[in-house]
C-alpha cells in the first residue's frame, strides 16, 4: 500500500536550509557577466557580418542568450517561494 502524500512535511522540508542571499546576487551578477560576454560576441558577429558564415553558432548563441534571460532570476524565485536567508 503507499504512503499518503504529506504536504505539510513536504513544505517543511522545502524551507530547512532557506536560499542565501549572497547566491542570489552572486547568480544574477554573475548571468549579467554572460548575456554581457554573450551580447558582445553577437555583435561582433552581425558587425563583421560573419552571421551568414556561422549560421549555426548565430542561431545557437541566440537561443542561448534568451535561455540565460530566462533563468537568470530563478535563485531570486525560490528565495521568494521557499524562504531567504
Amino acid at each position: 500500500m503507499t504512503e499518503k502524500f504529506n504536504d505539510s512535511e513536504w513544505r517543511r522540508k522545502l524551507t530547512e536550509a532557506p536560499m542565501d542571499k549572497s547566491f542570489q546576487k552572486e547568480w544574477e551578477k554573475s548571468c549579467k557577466a554572460l548575456l554581457n560576454h554573450m551580447k558582445h560576441e553577437y555583435d561582433e558577429l552581425t558587425r563583421t557580418g560573419d552571421r551568414m558564415r556561422m549560421k549555426n553558432a548565430y542561431k545557437w548563441l541566440q537561443g542561448a542568450m534568451k535561455d540565460i534571460d530566462k533563468v537568470k532570476g530563478h535563485a531570486a524565485q525560490m528565495g521568494k517561494y521557499f524562504g531567504e536567508q
